[in-house]
């Protein structure tokens, strides 16, 4: 104890009189000698930071920060891992740290490298410096995104153009456009890859293809990717079990649970649907042109209350519903789906009640029902089931023609499968993953032949192939060519790489890092090739590992989370956990969203108040007024002359009701912002775009004194700080990233939403998507947007008569 004390004040001595970097030094020495005092570091940083804190509150009176920020900034490890939670500061604490170095431990501020993921924060951080602490740092310098830093170590060739949009290094704009071109060029050429008799007269997808086209040598691309989104098979328990087998999934396990109740199926035409029965009713119809709505909205009674009902096709022109029953109601052993929440005799009594209802309330509708035992003999005996039984209604249903059904759907079904080829390429490059690479590894798979994943992998990894030659031949470079190039470069001269402001690689003492929870490895090679050639360069990083939603673009939260494996010599993770953004109604939610998944945030111990969380169910009774036979007068009201689902309607409803309460506080208060979330980028038919501007129709039609003020809050406008912000505004969860408003509103707040796990997501297996990992993604994202609230949080959903709709289980307060 007597050492400790006595290093203790030697270092304060030296603190006092700002000789930060000797300080430093002689802690580091008396570890070094003395293993025996782990107590020694904590002691000094904890000294430092209070130095650190006197040092700016002279000198920076107006800029605000907390002891937690100060502690983090006199860190003394090589490499350093900040775990900022939501609202903590991270960015200023990172521009804090840059200030501290420039101006505590007298560093060139050239030999400072601060990485961001893209341009906006790049910029963030410029600004801060530059209006809180008069430092100036020149944009794609020193403070760059990655792909900036890459290519001052190896620029592009002249006349060579990137694939990637500046404004946004995650954007796929351009990239996905040179995709489509190479698939718009092969659309009808043969697949040559895949061309050989074994796989024609296979019994898998292609099989189908030989059926459907009668005489084929061989297929083309839309054909094939016609199969995939087909996903023609035989259906049967065999074969559930060995592809949950093939999984590693057990029966009855949880794995096995949230595989069945999050799996989905697209159809042809785009739509979502819970089951393969349904799938290939769509499908049916769509291809024999038969007009459908999928689960349609009608109004029920049952014990006394009115529910909303969704049956499963509304055949609209011929008044008939379809219901295909999930369980055979003459089994003996009464049996129902293993991740079923409901009991067999609930469901035998929902099927009793939806029978009724079609009896005696809407007699004007036929009841067309099918069956899950249906399926038993395969498509095309379920399909022959559908036909026959359309044609006890007098409904013709003849196929149309293959060049007709691809017509309505060969341009969406190209940009769709170009989406998923961009995804595969994206990943792959960003695990570093060349096309030979990628064929050993999917070969290494053992995938059956004919699965759907096996040909999906194939045929990217084709695609793939070609757009690498492509690029070479027409003159392209993508980001992730700029991360390879860089660190060959660097390998290539041994680290002596000249940077755009002057100073060597070798020469960088400090390397920042932002958002370190969207790390991949290709972003890895780049830092540690850096730290090869220059092993005293420091880390300091920063990111929330609950706040790591990026994975379709090839982040891997792993690599947070194994920070000191990653970086073994002289390491630390730290925390930043008091959110200094929301209130402790919003941080206490947030905490349990994310309950056992890592440390809690705190709230700022000075702020009482409480705050509003709601969660509506709009379909209530008490919480709408408005229902089918009215919705001509409510869109009159509305001021819509549109086609519009009632579900819709009730959204924008409740929307419009939300963001009355806060009216006063908009038009008083320039600062405060509403922001309305979404999981998906359409509420129903509309597009977030359509949505809000439909609630400022709404409003300028309530309020016509007032319109100006009305439509400046749903404007652009620009704070004192010259940030572009709107007052009242929609994103996605994903683009609500960042962002912070007084209300937040998200809708569609259901278990079909939180979670959306796609059923193209197990194609991306092999790159380690497990239904796991995507489910904890997507609870990371509910966290993500319910915690860019400070002060109320608004859930919108909605729940039907058979709760296949339901409040999402991601919300922690469930009864």
């Amino acid at each position: 104890m007597s050492r400790i004390i006595e290093t203790l004040s030697q270092a304060k001595s030296l603190l006092e009189n700002s000789n930060f970097p000797e300080a430093d030094s002689l802690i580091r020495i008396e570890i070094v000698k003395y293993k025996e005092l782990p107590e020694l570091m904590e002691k000094y940083e904890e000294l430092k930071s209070k130095c650190i804190k006197i040092f700016f509150e002279e000198n920076f009176r107006k800029v605000k920060l907390s002891d937690e920020q100060f502690l983090a900034v006199a860190d003394i490890s090589q490499n350093l891992l900040l775990r900022a939670r939501a609202g903590s500061g991270k960015t200023t604490t990172l521009s804090l740290k840059i200030v501290y170095l420039i101006q505590c431990e007298k560093i060139d501020q050239n030999k400072i490298v601060s990485l961001c993921f893209n341009s906006a924060a790049t910029r963030n951080i410029i600004k801060k410096l530059r209006d809180d602490f008069d430092i100036k740092y020149r944009e794609k310098e020193n403070i760059a995104t990655f792909h900036s830093l890459a290519g001052q170590i190896s620029p592009a060739e002249k006349g060579v153009e990137t694939l990637f949009d500046d404004r946004d290094p995650l954007s796929k704009q351009k990239l996905t456009a040179f995709v489509e071109e190479i698939l718009k060029k092969k659309w009808d050429e043969p697949f040559e890859e895949l061309r050989n008799e074994e796989i024609i007269n296979s019994n898998g997808i292609f099989g189908f293809i030989k059926k459907f086209l009668v005489n084929v040598k061989y297929n083309t691309y839309k054909t094939i990717i016609y199969a995939i989104a087909r996903a023609d098979s035989r259906y049967d328990s065999d074969e559930e079990a060995n592809e949950l087998e093939n999984k590693a999934i057990l029966y009855g396990s949880k794995e096995y649970y949230l595989y069945r109740r999050n799996l989905s199926y697209i159809t042809l035409d785009g739509k979502h649907v819970k089951s393969f029965g349904e799938k290939c009713i769509a499908d049916y119809l769509f291809e024999h042109d038969i007009k459908y709505k999928y689960e349609p909205n009608f109004r029920m009674f049952s014990s006394g209350r009115e529910y909303t009902y969704h049956p499963d096709f509304e055949l609209y022109e011929h008044k008939i519903i379809i219901e295909h029953w999930g369980i055979d109601e003459f089994d003996k052993q009464k049996m129902v789906p293993k991740h079923w929440l409901k009991t067999w005799d609930d469901y035998i009594k929902e099927m009793k009640e939806k029978r009724d209802y079609w009896v005696k309330v809407h007699k004007d509708y036929r009841l067309l029902q099918t069956n899950i035992t249906q399926l038993r003999g395969g498509r095309e005996e379920f399909e022959s089931t559908i036909s026959d039984e359309l044609k006890k209604y007098n409904i013709l249903n003849e196929k149309l023609p293959l060049d007709k059904i691809m017509e309505k759907i060969s341009h969406d079904l190209r940009s769709k499968f170009s989406e998923k080829v961009v995804q595969y390429i994206q990943k792959a490059k960003q695990d570093e993953c060349t096309p030979e690479i990628m064929k050993h590894k999917i070969d290494g798979e053992h995938y059956s032949k004919y699965s759907k994943v096996n040909i999906f992998l194939c045929l990217a990894n084709v695609i793939y192939t070609e757009y690498e030659k492509n690029k070479i031949n027409n003159h392209k470079i993508d980001f992730y060519d700029y991360l390879s190039n860089a660190v060959e470069e660097i390998t290539n001269k041994h680290g002596n790489c000249i940077l755009r402001s002057g100073v060597n690689i070798n020469e960088i003492e400090w390397l920042l890092i932002d958002e370190f929870q969207d790390f991949s490895p290709l972003f890895m090679a780049l830092v540690k090739v850096i730290q090869k050639y220059n092993p005293k360069v420091k880390l300091f990083c920063v990111g929330d590992d609950w706040q790591a939603i990026n994975s379709f673009a090839g982040s891997d939260v792993e690599l947070f989370n194994e920070f000191e494996r990653e970086f073994p010599v002289n390491s630390a993770v730290k925390d930043l956990t008091i959110n200094w953004r929301s209130n402790h109604t919003i941080v206490n939610l947030g905490n349990r969203i994310m309950t056992n998944h890592g440390i809690e945030s705190n709230a700022d111990p000075k702020n009482r108040e409480v705050g509003i969380i709601e969660h509506r169910n709009i379909n209530e009774e008490h919480n709408h007024n408005i229902r089918r036979f009215n919705i001509k007068e409510v869109k009159a009201e509305f001021g819509i002359d549109t086609d519009i689902d009632v579900v819709l309607l009730r959204y924008l409803d409740h929307t419009v009701k939300i963001i009355d309460t806060y009216l006063k506080s908009l038009k008083d208060d320039k600062e405060f912002k509403v922001l309305i979330l979404s999981r998906k980028s359409k509420v129903k038919q509309d597009t977030l775009k359509d949505f809000i501007k439909r609630i400022e129709v709404i409003f300028v039609r309530k309020y016509p004194d007032d319109k100006n003020k009305i439509k400046v809050l749903f404007d652009k406008q620009t704070d004192k700080k010259e940030n572009e912000y709107q007052q009242v505004e929609s994103k996605t969860a994903h683009q609500s990233k960042g962002l912070e408003a007084n209300v937040v509103i998200v809708l569609e707040a259901t278990n079909r939403c939180f979670p959306l796990i796609h059923p193209d997501s197990l194609l991306f297996e092999i790159f380690g998507d497990t239904l796991d990992k995507i489910e904890d993604e997507e609870r990371r994202l509910f966290y993500v947007a319910c915690t860019r609230a400070k002060s109320d949080l608004y859930l919108l959903y909605e729940e039907d008569f058979d709760k296949k709709k339901t409040l999402t289980e991601f919300y922690p307060y469930l009864e």
